[in-house]
């Protein structure tokens, strides 16, 4: 997307193996995540912040913006790849 919010909700977790892209350029992006599932979430940001439910993370400063790489267990099943420009990332549990 280009201007505006962008969200993705997984809300049920089977194993399966996919991968969920999100990119905006001007705007938000939200991830709702089980918090049991099997999961690597990687999210880079260049004017923004990033904010996590998840404990498990590793979060990089740069000079200019801020990335976000971890997995939920070994081995993760799904992928969330999470991009902006002039926006902020947030990454929530769903229950």
């Amino acid at each position: 997307i280009v201007n505006g919010r962008l969200e993705a909700v997984y809300d049920w977790w089977n194993k399966r193996k996919f991968l969920v892209m999100l990119s905006s350029a001007n705007g938000n992006i939200r991830a709702v995540v089980p918090s049991d599932a099997s999961v690597n979430i990687t999210a880079r940001t260049v004017a923004g912040g990033i904010v996590t439910a998840f404990d498990k993370t590793k979060e990089i400063k740069h000079d200019v913006g801020q990335s976000l790489d971890f997995t939920t267990e070994p081995l993760p099943e799904a992928s969330f790849k999470l991009d902006s420009v002039n926006g902020n990332i947030r990454i929530d549990k769903a229950y």
